[in-house]
């Protein structure tokens, strides 16, 4: 863990193993990869981040439970998005109601159609840093707490992401996906969860015209027609 190789473990450390993560500052070093699998379960993830700040912190109270939490679901419900260019929520949802030290996802998307904001915790959880960075169509989240602290989920909700239709015509489902998500107990045990994602649609854009043609052929002729017009909607998807 020892990643700026001054001898001592401390914040430095933590917050270059998070640069490395997110992809946010230098790629790591062969010397840093030697010293990142802080759980030595042969990966780099936000497991081995939740050991180097109970190391840095020297936490010997979140040692690894006797009873791993089993049965969790990370769910995202079928929803509806409205293209109106304004902000909306993609909630994500868990079934365990209890704290977890720390996650990291890959929120998929189509950047074409919609654009993501920065995740939002469940309220409580104000002191746990939120750090992502964007790839082509990804969005990487690492959600941890740098003074120790614990995630609150006892509202059930993993995380808000706000999302903004940017394609005016779009309708039908988008893409939208949760992949490589970890949930981190204390000691860096991994939890293990299912991830259901349901359809994330959006609905067809209001017109934004409207007309109403004189009648025809005139006002007398009781078969005379009216021919009107509003915006065309295309469909995508």
């Amino acid at each position: 863990g020892d990643l700026d190789g001054n001898g001592v473990l401390n914040i430095a450390d933590v917050v270059r193993f998070i640069e490395i993560l997110t992809e946010t500052g230098a790629p790591a070093t062969p010397d840093d990869l030697y010293v990142m699998d802080m759980n030595a379960d042969g990966s780099f993830n936000v497991l081995d981040v939740v050991v180097l700040i109970e190391a840095v912190l020297d936490m010997p109270g979140l040692a690894k439970g006797d009873h791993p939490i089993k049965d969790v679901s990370v769910i995202v419900e079928p929803m509806s998005l409205q293209n109106n260019r304004e902000w909306q929520n993609i909630p994500v949802v868990v079934t365990y109601e209890g704290m977890i030290s720390g996650f990291q996802a890959d929120l998929v998307f189509d950047p074409e159609v919609i654009e993501l904001g920065v995740p939002v915790l469940a309220e409580g959880n104000e002191n746990v840093a939120v750090y992502t960075s964007l790839t082509d169509n990804t969005m990487r989240v690492l959600a941890i707490d740098l003074t120790g602290g614990q995630i609150d989920l006892s509202t059930g909700l993993l995380m808000n992401v706000p999302v903004q239709v940017i394609d005016e015509n779009a309708s039908g489902a988008t893409d939208f996906a949760v992949d490589g998500l970890i949930l981190s107990g204390p000691g860096g045990v991994e939890i293990d969860v299912e991830v259901v994602v349901g359809i994330i649609d959006i609905g067809l854009p209001a017109p934004t015209e409207f007309s109403l043609m004189q009648n025809y052929p005139n006002p007398f002729n009781p078969t005379d027609r009216k021919r009107g017009g509003k915006a065309k909607v295309v469909k995508h998807g």
